[in-house]
């Protein structure tokens, strides 16, 4: 055979050089590519009757959504939304119900509460619960949006998916009952979920949670959260999806971040749970561009499929399940593996055993008079590649995030910065296995490679234990490699390419995800996962293969694969540095806020210090456009108006004193005053020391800490909401109030459109959105 191969490729082609370039671009197009590999399949032409389908899906969202306004909880436009939905209900033969109600987020912790009227909508379908009996299925969604956008992908998507899975689900005979709910005001709190879990009494019925969101407006759908222990939920979604995108890493890392989902209240409540989402292109989630022009119906239906198959496999009483903690990982979205959790580290640990093992036996192997040191050298060299990587793209960074202003100059071509923070790895893979490979036994680089990737592994373990399974599954592969090393030599090589080639194939999903998800302004974190990643093609890489023809010419620093790389690296730091930063498909975002405090009106504009668009500074007046710059310095933006502009006409909110028996350590009873704002915030001083919180139901034991407690309430229920609290401190304190007005969804919009008007196509408003503020300071 490997006569064949010499007689048919030329000579070139089998040199040493040539192949290594080869590999290496191979890896990096992998990892490039790595977004494109776990893109949804391409809308189906065809549906059968048991398929979801996308366009009937898309036809609920377009008419729920109507003229795609904003539609925040407690806005006009949220209730007419909330119509339509129940229309679209009763049209598909359910009986849909309303739950109103106080819906309240209050946190001890981060001193931050949130409350408004909130109106869920919820039908059910299969046999009906029985008291006492905790079986029954939640499907749930939201339909309110931020302040800035219609939300059609967060979460008008999760609505119209539920809507079309719900048809099909009611051609069945599910074995467990299923409510499905569509929370209000999700966006502001989660204060929905929370009006559910405290009010409802069905919530006492839930056994499993399946829940849908987005972050973005394309790309596929992963399953990225799910309750601990995991292992009654895990094979329901394994049981039936086709193109899964989950991996218990990606749970992990999500677990430990700041951000939360309807999800977050019903884990406390102690139920179940699978969380969905899109994510894909980040920069219209929370955005006007968050509409139905933009969505995918791929996205769609990618969700539509798992939602239906997982709830399907959850409806039979006798769906698999296992009583612990599972570990998985999706395979570039074609397949699932999955293993108790409780085995992987056992596995890695002895897989840690045999590399070790397998090191000590290649280095007796070593020409006599070999330096001990060239041992150590090598066994600390998958280290020096993964560290040097790291730093590599580190540094890049920092010259780059340096000569911009932009903080998020990735934001329009994340490709590039994706390249070089993969070359950085490529470039340590590359060039440092040359300081030792003419002196080094290959044996040893091959298992020392192996070393590191496991112990990286095992340190896994103490940070996200399910980040285990991605070691797990290489590791044994390179346990087998070992055994035939022992046993039958030939197939070496054969082994040790496929324990490489399935370390790609597991890693290329998760390293794509992790960018799309959390953005490229920590490329070096992306470029030591990709440098780890790759260390089991290091063997391959320096090592000698029958089919390769020696280079008789001895080894020069600057070799034709470092020329390769060196060169994509350069090219793409290069183009990470002078490409725009913004485009309309990929916009900055650029609120416009205008606050009228006392006699003084200012605009302020950004969410981010960037340098506003010459655009809107060309459009200012002269005077203002003077301040605008002098202040940039300060990371501020923001102008004062000149004596002759007119102070917006909105009314101050306040609170009006309530008599209150001294009872329950509450000493202060206010009534809100929000005089018709969208939203007003109430600011309650450090130096109060507050020491109690009552607002609705809900009491909260602060301690007198001296530290900034806010409350935010949302709609027309903060006229004459009741806040009772007491101090520790006793005496004059000054709390702030706020009153905010949504330019898109009342009459401030005219106000702002001096502004406004201004704004290029590349910048769009985010999350609160443009608006008018008035502040009121008062003394408690």
């Amino acid at each position: 055979m490997g006569e064949k191969v010499k007689t048919l490729l030329p000579e070139w082609m089998l040199e040493r050089q040539f192949v290594k370039a080869f590999i290496l671009l191979f890896l990096f197009c992998a990892y490039m590519a790595g977004v494109r590999l776990i893109d949804p399949p391409y809308q189906r032409s065809k549906n059968t009757p048991d398929q979801f389908h996308t366009a009937r899906a898309l036809g609920f969202m377009t008419q729920i959504l109507g003229a795609q306004k904003p539609h925040p909880v407690g806005s006009q436009e949220n209730d007419h939304i909330r119509e339509r939905l129940m229309d679209q209900i009763e049209m598909l033969g359910f009986e849909p119900q309303v739950t109103s109600g106080l819906g309240c987020n209050l946190s001890e912790k981060q001193r931050f509460g949130s409350c408004a009227l909130t109106h869920n909508v919820s039908f059910y379908i299969g046999p009906k619960p029985r008291p006492g009996d905790k079986d029954t299925i939640l499907v749930a969604s939201h339909y309110d949006s931020v302040p800035a956008g219609p939300g059609a992908a967060d979460a008008m998507m999760g609505v119209g998916v539920i809507l079309e899975v719900a048809t099909h689900l009611a051609k069945i005979e599910s074995e467990r009952p299923i409510l499905f709910l569509i929370t209000d005001g999700e966006e502001a709190g989660l204060l929905g979920a929370h009006a559910f879990v405290d009010h409802d009494p069905r919530a006492n019925e839930i056994d499993v949670v399946v829940n849908l969101e987005a972050r973005g407006v394309l790309g596929p759908v992963f399953m990225f959260e799910t309750s601990q222990p995991n292992g009654t939920v895990i094979p329901a979604f394994m049981k039936g999806v086709k193109r899964p995108a989950a991996n218990s890493m990606m749970a992990g890392i999500y677990e430990r971040l700041p951000n939360s989902t309807d999800v977050s209240v019903f884990l406390n409540k102690g139920m179940k749970a699978l969380n969905f989402a899109i994510i894909g292109n980040e920069s219209f989630y929370h955005t006007p561009k968050d509409n139905l022009e933009n969505i995918s119906a791929r996205s769609v239906q990618h969700m539509g499929d798992q939602i239906l198959a997982t709830v399907k496999a959850l409806s039979r009483k006798d769906h698999p399940q296992f009583n612990g903690r599972l570990i998985y990982t999706d395979i570039v979205s074609r397949g699932m593996i999955t293993m108790p959790q409780i085995l992987a580290l056992p596995i890695l640990f002895l897989s840690l055993m045999m590399a070790v093992g397998g090191f000590f036996v290649a280095s007796k192997s070593t020409p006599k008079g070999t330096s001990i040191w060239i041992s150590v050298g090598v066994l600390f060299l998958p280290l020096l590649i993964a560290l040097t990587g790291m730093v590599l793209s580190y540094g890049i960074e920092f010259i780059i995030s340096t000569l911009r202003i932009e903080p998020d100059y990735w934001r329009a071509h994340s490709w590039a910065s994706r390249g070089y923070a993969i070359m950085s790895a490529l470039m340590a893979l590359v060039f440092l296995p040359g300081l030792l490979a003419r002196k080094a036994n290959r044996g040893q680089i091959y298992t020392a490679s192996w070393i590191w990737f496991i112990l990286a592994g095992c340190a896994m373990a103490l940070i996200i234990p399910g980040a285990m399974i991605l070691f797990v599954v290489p590791a044994i592969l390179f346990c087998i490699s070992i055994i035939v090393r022992l046993t039958f030599t030939p197939a070496l090589e054969f082994f040790e390419a496929l324990a490489a080639l399935v370390t790609l194939s597991i890693w290329v999903a998760p390293v794509a995800a992790i960018g799309e998800g959390l953005g490229y302004s920590v490329t070096f974190v992306i470029s030591l996962i990709c440098a780890i990643t790759l260390l089991p093609w290091l063997g391959i890489l320096v090592g000698n293969h029958d089919k390769v023809k020696e280079n008789t010419a001895p080894d020069r620093f600057l070799t034709k694969p470092a020329l390769m790389c060196t060169l994509l690296f350069a090219a793409s730091s290069l183009l990470t540095l002078v490409l725009p930063a913004y485009s309309d498909q990929r916009p900055r975002h650029l609120n416009v806020l205008t606050i009228q405090d006392g006699d003084k009106t200012w605009h302020t504009f950004g969410s981010n210090p960037t340098p506003l668009p010459k655009e809107m500074v060309a459009g200012l007046p002269a005077p203002e456009r003077g301040v605008l710059i002098a202040e940039f310095r300060s990371k501020i933006w923001h102008i004062e108006a000149n004596s002759e502009a007119p102070l917006v006409a909105m009314a101050k909110p306040d609170l009006e004193k309530l008599s209150l028996r001294k009872e329950d350590g509450v000493t202060h009873g206010f009534k809100m005053l929000s005089n018709g704002s969208d939203r007003t915030t109430l600011t309650l001083p450090a130096s109060a020391k507050l020491t109690t919180l009552k607002i609705g139901h809900r009491s909260l034991n602060l301690g007198g800490v001296a530290r900034d407690y806010v409350f935010r309430c949302h709609g027309t229920i903060c006229d004459n909401l009741g806040v009772f609290f007491a101090i520790a401190q006793e005496g004059t304190h000054t709390a702030f109030l706020t009153a905010e007005h949504f330019s898109s969804v009342d009459k401030s919009r005219k106000h702002l459109e001096p502004f406004t008007n201004l704004r290029p196509a590349n910048a769009v408003a985010r999350q609160s959105g443009d608006r008018l503020m008035v502040i009121n300071r008062v003394k408690l």
